[in-house]
């Protein structure tokens, strides 16, 4: 199935709470404290950055890159990820040097993937050596 932008801008966070101490700011703030415990330094890359909060919390302590295939979705994140750069592209075909990243996060993004191979290929081409992956499937029976 193709993506269907007009859902992502429609749907997807209709019901979702951004508001301090909500699920989806616990999980952000899980995922920026394995970056910066596992992570510690350097460049760091978030495929699937949807509004940009998780990419934006961690500016300034790495040189943070953020990929969404939604470009509604890194318009929205701007405001939150002033100092990020965004690329429009897919897990599955990322536009980046081999090695480029000391850490990479994907989080509830591969179980939606035709190919999820590929992203997984892709990630093990742009993360540098002994670089960090943070990666969560919650749905593992569809990958």
């Amino acid at each position: 199935m193709a993506f269907d932008e007009n859902y992502f801008r429609t749907h997807t966070y209709k019901d979702v709470s951004f508001a301090r101490f909500s699920q989806y700011w616990w999980s952000n703030r899980f995922y920026a404290h394995l970056a910066r415990h596992y992570g510690r330094t350097g460049r760091l890359l978030e495929i699937g950055s949807g509004l940009g909060h998780l990419v934006g919390q961690l500016e300034g302590r790495f040189e943070t890159f953020a990929t969404d295939i939604n470009a509604w979705a890194l318009v929205q994140s701007k405001p939150v990820t002033r100092h990020t750069p965004h690329s429009l592209a897919s897990a599955e075909e990322l536009p980046f040097r081999d090695g480029v990243f000391d850490i990479v996060i994907i989080k509830h993004v591969v179980e939606h993937l035709l190919h999820p191979e590929r992203a997984i290929a892709e990630l093990g081409r742009i993360l540098a050596p002994g670089g960090t992956l943070i990666l969560s499937a919650p749905n593992l029976s569809s990958v």
